[in-house]
């Protein structure tokens, strides 16, 4: 009930039918982001002693210590905010779809692309990628699965000196994802679709090296203004 009155009182979360067992990445992060939220405000009820508002656990009136999310197993605090904050999901204008969103500052990219199914390269450095990349690879990641090609590995962040002078890579605002391993024509249509997601704000492109075919990969950067 708490989980279908998210989805009147919010249709901008774009929630899924929590029954539909055929979900993307999207509608799966999106469901386990609001079933985390409704775990944690019912936590809010039970440590507010209004357990006799919730049918399903009146028995447990006045039983003592409700204890902590954590001490009974349940998710900690959810990633859908209450109202007059900003929540973590949002709706972008394009094609109606629904990005991650950015994080502040620099996080560590190697965890968010293990987070969302991906590979990283061994030497490819992401400690400190600028957390409005965020959206970008999870994008990547489900345009890729849409797409059927193989699981993204991210080949590069700020770890070369080969990147021109001025590459947003030394600012930790781009990343390459390998395009070796597919079609030219693939590769393309992957990153018309990433591009059409993100919008203005990034820079998408899928770079071919007919002399080194090796190298070929879809590079997305986060525009500096």
């Amino acid at each position: 009930d708490r989980y279908e009155a998210l989805q009147r009182d919010h249709p901008e979360w774009h929630l899924p039918d929590i029954s539909n067992p055929r979900l993307d990445y999207r509608d799966v992060s999106r469901r386990d982001q609001a079933i985390s939220y409704i775990m944690d405000d019912l936590m809010g009820d039970l440590r507010a002693h209004r357990v006799n508002e919730l049918s399903d656990v009146a028995g447990l009136s006045g039983a003592g210590s409700l204890g902590t999310n954590a001490s009974l197993g349940m998710p900690q605090t959810g990633s859908l905010t209450p109202a007059g904050r900003a929540a973590t999901l949002f709706p972008s204008p394009l094609e109606g779809g629904t990005l991650l969103a950015d994080q502040e500052g620099r996080v560590d990219g190697t965890k968010v692309a293990r987070d969302l199914g991906m590979t990283v390269k061994a030497g490819a450095n992401l400690g400190q990628m600028d957390g409005r990349l965020v959206p970008a690879m999870g994008v990547v990641a489900d345009e890729a699965r849409a797409l059927g090609l193989p699981k993204p590995v991210v080949t590069s962040g700020n770890d070369s000196t080969e990147h021109m002078a001025g590459s947003a890579h030394y600012a930790n605002r781009a990343l390459d994802f390998r395009g070796n391993n597919i079609p030219d024509q693939q590769g393309e249509r992957w990153a018309d679709q990433v591009r059409s997601r993100l919008g203005d704000g990034f820079t998408v492109r899928f770079e071919r090296f007919p002399e080194h075919p090796e190298r070929d990969h879809l590079h997305v950067a986060k525009r500096s203004k």
